[in-house]
């Protein structure tokens, strides 16, 4: 039985059922207002997934190649996020060359507010409805917004990929087969049910990830300032949500992970359907696309034929130095930022 101290383990857990990422615009624990930005954007290596130095011109190289190219990335690095705009505006030429149409593809939006999105993108809505009502990320101004309006000046859909955190809380609680009795129109909004489940590669990571979360008295290991949650954030601030852990067990929370894998998997599938040679950009945490397991698994499922490329992002305390021990493997393309550049007053918001 789960001890009900406040253990690292169960803010972890806390977090994984409380939401999918940073509460919406004007709902900060820390009490930071929205308009504040972390600071600027630091320095960063590129490298191949055994350690090779390469270029941004390198990468671009190889995205003609592929149908999907999945971006892990830590919530507040803002570094992470410059450099997405940056592939976003490359791509969006190697796109024009190439003559394939372009779409991104976010995580930090629920397929719920899809038709909000694309009023957004029509023209149909101001900025501030869109925010309020398709319930944009606090840091949604300096993270996501630069690459929204690249969409929406490009003319390009932006996919909201997430299954709706209620019905993962659901999931997280009950297990999967609680969603069986949700109305079809609710499930309309999630992966085709049964969705699959994680692999044993994924349950391994989460494993891991477990172990580094609880503290050593229950049998983990030491914990430093690496990342300790599926998100990409090292200190579980979520914990603070209203949100609760109620019943819920590492297997629930297992499969509430593979529920949001599955859901953003199947969204880019169903794109990639329905416009054929498509490019998608898929910006998500980066414990959902690290070592390729969780949401590209997923994608092979709905779509097998797709090809991917994983680019991770990760703050390290020195961007020069590739170890391999912690990132080797961690995606096709592994790109090291600056860690001091990750404002701590915004981490785990």
């Amino acid at each position: 039985m789960m001890s009900t101290r406040p253990t690292a383990l169960v803010l972890a857990l806390i977090f994984l059922v409380g939401l999918t990422g940073p509460p919406a615009m004007g709902q900060s624990e820390t009490g930071q207002s929205e308009a504040d930005t972390p600071s600027g954007p630091g320095d960063y290596v590129i490298y191949t997934s055994d350690g090779a130095p390469m270029s941004l011109d390198r990468v671009m190289e190889s995205v003609d190649t592929v149908d999907v190219i999945f971006v892990g990335e830590t919530h507040d690095d803002p570094t992470a996020h410059a450099l997405q705009d940056s592939l976003l505006r490359r791509l969006e030429q190697v796109a024009d060359t190439a003559g394939r149409p372009i779409a991104l593809s976010l995580e930090m939006f629920e397929r719920d507010v899809q038709s909000i999105v694309d009023e957004y993108l029509s023209g149909h809505i101001a900025e501030r409805h869109f925010i309020d009502d398709a319930r944009a990320w606090h840091n949604y101004r300096w993270a996501y917004r630069p690459l929204v309006e690249r969409a929406r000046a490009g003319g390009y859909p932006v996919l909201a990929a997430n299954a709706p955190r209620r019905y993962v809380n659901r999931v997280a609680r009950e297990g999967p087969a609680a969603l069986e009795t949700l109305p079809s129109w609710a499930r309309d909004w999630l992966a085709p049910l049964p969705y699959p489940g994680p692999s044993d590669a994924y349950r391994d990571k989460w494993r891991a990830l477990m172990r580094r979360a609880m503290p050593e008295d229950h049998g983990g290991a030491p914990t430093d300032s690496t990342d300790a949650s599926p998100h990409g954030r090292p200190d579980g601030q979520e914990a603070a949500h209203p949100h609760g852990a109620g019943s819920s067990g590492p297997s629930t929370m297992l499969q509430a992970q593979a529920l949001w894998d599955a859901t953003m998997a199947h969204t880019i599938a169903r794109h990639l359907l329905r416009r054929p040679g498509a490019i998608v950009v898929h910006l998500t945490g980066g414990f959902h696309v690290s070592s390729g397991t969780g949401t590209p698994e997923a994608l092979r499922h709905y779509r097998p034929s797709a090809r991917s490329l994983v680019v991770m992002i990760q703050p390290a305390a020195d961007p020069s130095r590739f170890e391999p021990e912690q990132h080797e493997g961690l995606g096709d393309v592994v790109i090291l930022t600056e860690e001091a550049q990750v404002p701590s007053r915004t981490r785990g918001q």
